[in-house]
C-alpha cells in the first residue's frame, strides 16, 4: 500500500480533534509565556487568577488528577493553560452565565482585504466595520480584540482595582493575545455579491480538509491537548534556535497594532494566497449561501503549518512579557 500523503493525514487528523487553536494552540502559547517569567513572577499571576469570579468551578474545579498529585510548578502551568482557554469555555456555559462572561467580538478584527480591486471600489466605502483601537470608543460587549487586549491590560495591571475584576481580565489577556496572532482573528475578505459584508475570517469559505479555512488554521497546532503535551510542544519550539530569537524579537514589540499588522499580512501572503483567490475568483456571485469546497493542496498546508508556527512562537514571548507586566506591578 502506498503511504498516506501528508494532506490526507492532516485530514484525518483534524477529522479526530473537535478543538485546535482555541485549546492546544492557546495552552501552547501560555506555557511558552510560562517560561518567561521567574517563578516569583509565575507566583503572583497564579495568586491573581484565584480571584477570578469562577476560580473555584473553572480551575480549581477542573484540575486533572495527574496535575493535582503532581508538582507544584505542574500545577501552576496548568492554571496558565486553563487561563488561556477559559474565554471559549464561557461559550459553553448556561445561557445567564455566558450572558454574564462571553464576550463574542473580544476575539477578533475584520481588517478588511477585497477580492479584486473592482470590490474594493464598490465596496471600501460602505462596509461597517469595528476598527476602532481606543477602548473607550465603544460599548465594552462590542469591543474587538485590540480595543479588548489595551482593557484588559489596564485593568489588570492595576494594583488599585477589584481583584475580581482584574483576574477575569487577565484571563482575557491570556486569550485574547493568542487570538490576535492567529492570521484569520485579524481579517476578512470582502467581495460584490460573494461576501459583501466579509467573510468573517474565513468561516463562509469551505474546504474539503475541514468545514471552512477558519477552522483549518485554528487547527494547525494540532487538537486538544494535555498540559503535558502542550509543555512539550512549547519547550520544543523554544528549543529551536531560530524560533527563540523570533521570540526574543517579537516580545520586544508590545503594540497590540503591530500584531493585527502581522497577522494581516499573514492572511495577504499565506492565507489567502493565489490558490484561495483563483477559487474565489472562479466561483459564481449570485448570492448563494452554500459554495463548493476548496481542497487545500499539500503545499498550502506545508506554508500554513510553518506560518502558524511562528505567530504561536510570536504570541507566547509576548503574552509573556505582557504577563510579567502585571506580575512587577504587583510586588
Amino acid at each position: 500500500m502506498r503511504r498516506p500523503t501528508l494532506a490526507l493525514l492532516f485530514v484525518l487528523f483534524l477529522a479526530a480533534h473537535a478543538q485546535a487553536w482555541s485549546d492546544a494552540g492557546h495552552k501552547i502559547i501560555a506555557s511558552i509565556a510560562f517560561r518567561q517569567l521567574t517563578p516569583a513572577q509565575r507566583e503572583r499571576i497564579v495568586a491573581l487568577l484565584k480571584h477570578h469570579p469562577r476560580y473555584a468551578q473553572d480551575f480549581e474545579g477542573a484540575v486533572p488528577a495527574e496535575v493535582r498529585s503532581g508538582a507544584a510548578e505542574l500545577k501552576d502551568e496548568w492554571a496558565f493553560q486553563q487561563a488561556a482557554i477559559w474565554p471559549d469555555l464561557v461559550r459553553g456555559f448556561p445561557e445567564a452565565e455566558k450572558e454574564k462572561f462571553h464576550r463574542g467580538t473580544w476575539h477578533y478584527i475584520n481588517r478588511p482585504l477585497f477580492l479584486t480591486d473592482r470590490d474594493r471600489e464598490r465596496l471600501q466605502g460602505s462596509i461597517a466595520i469595528n476598527l476602532t483601537l481606543d477602548p473607550t470608543q465603544s460599548a465594552v460587549q462590542d469591543l474587538n480584540v485590540v480595543q479588548a487586549i489595551r482593557l484588559a491590560r489596564r485593568l489588570a495591571g492595576d494594583p488599585a482595582a477589584d481583584k475580581s475584576e482584574r483576574a477575569l481580565m487577565l484571563t482575557w489577556i491570556f486569550h485574547t493575545v493568542g487570538d490576535v496572532h492567529q492570521p484569520l482573528h485579524s481579517t476578512a475578505m470582502f467581495a460584490e455579491g460573494l461576501f459583501p459584508e466579509g467573510d468573517r475570517g474565513g468561516n463562509l469559505i469551505r474546504t474539503g480538509q475541514r468545514s471552512n479555512l477558519h477552522s483549518v488554521w485554528d487547527g494547525l497546532p494540532g487538537g486538544r491537548m494535555a498540559v503535558t503535551e502542550a509543555r512539550n510542544r512549547a519547550l520544543g519550539l523554544i528549543a529551536k534556535p531560530d524560533r527563540r530569537s523570533l521570540g526574543e524579537a517579537a516580545g520586544r514589540q508590545l503594540d497590540e497594532v503591530e500584531w493585527v499588522a502581522e497577522s494581516h499580512a499573514a492572511c495577504r501572503d499565506a492565507v489567502y494566497c493565489a490558490e484561495v483567490l483563483a477559487f474565489l475568483r472562479q466561483l459564481p456571485r449570485d448570492g448563494r449561501r452554500e459554495l463548493p469546497s476548496l481542497a487545500l493542496s499539500e503545499s498550502y498546508l506545508k506554508s500554513a503549518g510553518a506560518v502558524a508556527e511562528t505567530r504561536i512562537v510570536s504570541a507566547g514571548y509576548r503574552l509573556g512579557t505582557v504577563l510579567a507586566q502585571v506580575a512587577d506591578g504587583d510586588r
